[in-house]
This record gives C-alpha cells, structure tokens and sequence, in this order.
C-alpha cells in the first residue's frame, strides 16, 4: 500500500468522524503523526480544494468538493424513470 495515499485518507476520515472542524494537533494526536506531516498533508488538500481551515481559528474542514468522488448507487436513467409517474401526477394535479 502506498503509505501516503493511506495517511491522506486517515486524515480525511479522522476529520470527517470528528466534527469535521479539527486542528493539526488533534490529528496528529489521534493517528500519531509528526504535526509537520499533518500539515503537509493538510496544506496539499487545501490546496486541492477538498479542505479550507476556519476563518478564525486553526481548524479545518472538508469542502463540498470531496462529494463529487461519490458516485450515487443509482443512474440518472433509473432516477428518471422512478420520478416520471410521480411527476406527471403532480402535473395532472395541477
């Protein structure tokens, strides 16, 4: 396993089961990181645009981009073809 792509994930999730609104040190703390590697993992995020640190404190979160690297369990074709009926009620309703 690549050692990196790993520590990224465990930050991401660390962040995400705790309040998603974390600091460095916390996280460091919790997966027994030097506060440098954190950082440097954190800082190469931000700058993906998957977390951005707190206006007013040192605490960062996820950001809604990671959301587009899920894929719904369903296809919009099926997502169609259940609402089709549903809205062609409301239609005929109004």
């Amino acid at each position: 396993m690549i050692q990196s792509v790993k520590r990224t994930f465990q930050i991401l999730e660390y962040i995400a089961a705790n309040g998603n609104f974390i600091r460095v040190n916390d996280i460091a703390k919790a997966l027994e990181l030097e506060k440098t590697t954190v950082y440097g993992f954190i800082k190469s995020l931000k700058e993906l645009g998957y977390l951005e640190q707190d206006e007013l404190s040192p605490r960062y979160r996820i950001t809604s981009k990671l959301e587009c690297l899920y894929v719904p369990p369903f296809s919009l074709i099926e997502l169609k073809q259940e609402l089709r009926p549903i809205l062609e009620k409301i239609t005929a309703a109004t």
